[in-house]
């Protein structure tokens, strides 16, 4: 049952990710941005998950942290894996908008005549 828990830990990091980067300003580093989010997602995930195996399998309080220590350790492997993935796209993407722009600079600067 725990082992079917990484889906919502990747679900949950890839909708804050995106999320993320829809509101992301244009100054922050997409790659720092990513894998903060993304171990926030993951750590976010696995409160829910801890209080859903806790409450299912009737543990006391001691029983949430245990399995939130775990849990947490997952939500942050698979967090910084998906939001460093997502993040590098987004600074791939940035860098082609940035260099095509150059581009078209450097072409309608060659027709001035100096």
């Amino acid at each position: 049952m725990i082992l079917l828990r990484d889906l919502d830990f990747l679900l949950g990091s890839i909708f804050g990710i995106l999320f993320a980067f829809k509101f992301r300003k244009p100054n922050q580093s997409p790659l720092k941005l990513g894998i903060l989010v993304g171990n926030i997602g993951g750590f976010v995930t696995a409160i829910g998950t801890s209080i859903f195996i806790s409450t299912i399998s009737l543990s006391p309080i001691y029983g949430f942290f245990y399995y939130l220590f775990w849990l947490s350790i997952t939500g942050f492997v698979v967090g910084s894996i998906v939001g460093a993935l997502i993040g590098y796209y987004y600074k791939k993407k940035d860098e082609r908008i940035k260099y095509s722009e150059e581009e078209d600079d450097g072409f309608y600067k060659s027709f001035i005549v100096k």
